[in-house]
């Protein structure tokens, strides 16, 4: 299943993402999903690093 999300930029932050997206060979989409697969691994590495903490109390 796939998703599509929406999500508003500024006209400046969009032409910086673009000319960023340019610049490295991919796409706006693809700079998206990689940023929220890291935000998503971030998160569970918080989560675990939490948990850890929380079990030597």
């Amino acid at each position: 299943m796939i998703a599509n999300i929406g999500i508003r930029l500024s006209a400046d932050e969009k032409e910086n993402l673009a000319a960023i997206a340019k610049r490295t060979d991919t796409t706006i989409s693809q700079i998206m999903r990689r940023l929220i697969r890291t935000f998503i691994t971030a998160q569970g590495e918080e989560e675990a690093a939490a948990r850890k903490e929380h079990d030597y109390e």
